[in-house]
């Protein structure tokens, strides 16, 4: 185990149950050779890590920290939405339709706001020109 290894084992170690983001940085060591240092720890299976998107991973020493954060950080994922059901706020990322049926009910509650605005006046110009 290299030097840089040994200083990123300890770094995650030391983060206990949170684990490490893949974005870490190390003194003197580029993103490339840090990667490739917990890759090598992850394959070696002193680490373990958890996908939190297509470019993030979370690195942990214990396995049972890795599988606790990956149960909680479950997402569902489609080309039109993900659905974020680990935290207590559920985050929407909407990509062309919504993710209820066209014909579902609407829900309003007291804290939903109906506004009703005065119809605007004809413009005074366009940009559509009959001449072109």
């Amino acid at each position: 185990m290299n030097a840089l290894q040994h200083y990123l084992l300890k770094i995650i170690k030391r983060a206990g149950a949170g684990g490490v983001r893949s974005g870490m940085r190390a003194p003197d060591h580029s993103a490339q050779q840090i990667s490739n240092a917990l890759n090598v720890l992850k394959v070696a299976g002193t680490i373990h890590s958890v996908r939190v998107s297509h470019k993030v991973c979370r690195y942990f020493f214990d396995k049972h920290d890795a599988d606790v954060y990956a149960t909680r950080q479950k997402t569902v994922s489609s080309p039109e939405m993900r659905v974020n059901l680990g935290t207590h706020k559920k985050k929407h990322l909407l990509r062309g339709k919504a993710p209820w049926a066209a014909d579902a009910p609407m829900v309003i509650t007291k804290r939903t706001k109906i506004t009703v605005a005065k119809t605007p006046p004809a413009p005074l110009r366009t940009n559509t020109y009959m001449e072109f």
